[in-house]
């Protein structure tokens, strides 16, 4: 799921890969969870090695974006495939989450 984590400073960068549906949403949050620290103001997820995602991988990512809210910081989301980024697209995520091109423009976007 979290294949390798990128840290710099107070952002992380997590490369997820794979699937991630409902047979495995949970162990995508529990890598999420494990990987990010409480010093993390920034976490970015790169999605270049993700080649699908449902309804329960989006909610996920928005229960971590809530818990990251919640405390001050941030979640983006990056490098999403055409498939991918379709269904963040359809499902409106799109619109409720920070999607950037590539992890550069992110960390560009924040200062980092």
């Amino acid at each position: 799921m979290i294949a390798e984590v990128r840290r710099n400073g107070a952002t992380v960068t997590l490369i997820a890969e794979g699937h991630i549906d409902g047979s495995n949403a949970s162990v995508f949050q529990n890598a999420l969870s494990s990987a990010i620290e409480k010093t993390d103001l920034t976490v970015i997820v790169d999605f270049d090695r993700v080649s699908f995602i449902s309804s329960a991988g989006l909610r996920t990512l928005l229960m971590a974006s809530k818990d990251l809210q919640r405390r001050g910081a941030r979640l983006c989301l990056c490098s999403m495939q055409y498939p991918v980024r379709e269904v963040f697209a359809i499902s409106g995520f799109d619109k409720i989450m920070a999607i950037y091109e590539s992890e550069l423009v992110a960390l560009e976007q924040f200062g980092t």
